[in-house]
């Protein structure tokens, strides 16, 4: 995302907004994470020459360039209804499972809008310009390069974990992975990388080191269907909270259904409760009778005095 032209993504969300920001870096500076010690972060940046630069431990203060915009994405963010605030002692009692009323990728358009659309048209005080109109005038001298592979580059930088690949594949997130390719490649078992997209476990990559390619490798049964890591992570502690010691791959996606099902259901009726909401309330609604003044007007008899409505009199 950081590095690849954002103009697929940006049809993919529907989104009309100018996020023109892409090239490879020469460094990337870093706070000291897990996710940014990784072995799949490492192994892709020195594929593609991109330093790592680590943050001093105990000096936050030289991640301030990034860290004060975060601190303020934050807080829009928490402004979002179904928030689960920074912490459980800061959220309270505020019911986020019932307030959410954001999807995934509805979350991902308003982050965009929040980034593109907003910080990156604001005046920045340390570039004395918007960062859009900062990176029109660095590019009069010449737009950065990009991957010439722009999906090799993507499988180059996802999570990875190493698997014995056998005749019959190999398994991962209790799932059976297997492809007609693998015992022709690997004619004998081998330990090898195994790449997978978070979002989409349907499929994962092997790689062939000495080639730098990956083999595209999917459900052993195809009938199964997408799931994310999450969805399986969900799956894997409700199986658990049952008692079970292990899990098979059936038990997997029949509890990973069961849960999609509940949250249509609370989907559906959060959508109903929505309309609801919106629809005006039920008023009377009189037919004006045209005759009524006269008839009204009729039965007053203007030849005697009006009399007066007793009142209350003030005395100063």
């Amino acid at each position: 995302m950081a590095c690849l032209p954002k103009t697929k993504w940006l049809k993919e969300i529907e989104s009309d907004v100018e996020w023109p920001f892409h090239g490879l870096p020469e460094v990337l500076h870093l706070d000291n994470a897990a996710e940014f010690h990784s072995e799949a972060l490492r192994r892709g940046c020195d594929r593609y020459g991109i330093q790592l630069a680590y943050r001093p431990r105990g000096r936050p203060h030289t991640g301030g360039h990034i860290e004060r915009y975060l601190g303020t994405l934050m807080r829009r963010i928490h402004g979002l209804p179904g928030t689960t605030s920074s912490n459980v002692k800061s959220r309270g009692k505020y019911p986020s499972e019932k307030r959410a009323a954001l999807t995934l990728r509805e979350l991902e358009a308003w982050l965009t809008l929040e980034i593109a659309g907003r910080y990156h048209a604001a005046i920045h005080r340390g570039l004395h310009c918007s960062p859009t109109e900062a990176w029109r005038r660095a590019t009069e001298r010449g737009v950065p390069g990009v991957p010439k592979n722009a999906d090799a580059f993507t499988l180059d930088f996802l999570p990875l974990v190493h698997r014995k690949i056998s005749k019959d594949g190999f398994q991962l997130f209790h799932i059976r992975y297997w492809d007609p390719l693998l015992p022709r490649v690997f004619p004998s078992s081998q330990r090898q990388i195994v790449r997978f997209n978070p979002r989409n476990l349907s499929r994962v990559w092997v790689a062939i080191p000495e080639r730098r390619e990956y083999i595209p490798v999917p459900y052993a049964d195809l009938r199964r269907p997408p799931i994310s890591q999450y969805e399986q992570e969900a799956a894997m502690r409700d199986i658990i909270a049952t008692g079970r010691r292990t899990a098979n791959e059936d038990i997997v996606f029949a509890t990973i259904e069961r849960q999609r099902q509940l949250v249509d259901r609370a989907r559906s009726t959060t959508r109903s409760r929505r309309l609801r909401s919106r629809r005006p309330s039920k008023r009377l609604i009189v037919t004006p009778d045209p005759g009524a003044t006269e008839r009204s007007a009729a039965k007053i008899d203007f030849s005697k005095p009006a009399t007066p409505y007793r009142t209350e009199r003030w005395l100063r």
